[in-house]
């Protein structure tokens, strides 16, 4: 979620509800998992957050990417040169976040009644 001068927004990834992409999975554990995620929505609902679910594949399109994620990892090193954050090959899933909140900022945001004030550059 993110918390913003004129109200909270939250972006979340959407899950496949295709039972072909659970296989190998327990039972048990994809119960569980959701459990926790219709707990999670009825929260934001409840308390009226918007909620934007963005496949992987049209945030992805956006930064030209593939299912590779290596491909993901050299995308974020672009967008933040100077972050330490993305070294790793194994940070592939911190670059993936970044670049869907960048996403958020960039396309949900800048087209929602909630956006970021502007910066006006200081002046008063």
């Amino acid at each position: 979620m993110r918390r913003h001068s004129q109200g909270v927004s939250s972006r979340w990834r959407q899950t496949s509800p295709l039972w072909s992409e659970w296989q190998g999975q327990g039972v048990v554990s994809v119960f569980r998992f959701g459990a926790a995620y219709g707990a999670a929505i009825g929260v934001i609902s409840a308390l009226a957050i918007p909620l934007h679910l963005v496949s992987p594949a049209r945030w992805k399109r956006h930064y030209g990417l593939d299912a590779d994620k290596e491909r993901s990892r050299a995308r974020a090193i672009q967008f933040w040169p100077a972050s330490r954050h993305f070294t790793r090959k194994k940070d592939h899933g911190r670059a993936e976040a970044a670049l869907l909140a960048r996403y958020g900022a960039e396309v949900v945001l800048s087209k929602s009644p909630l956006a970021l004030p502007q910066d006006d550059g200081g002046a008063a």
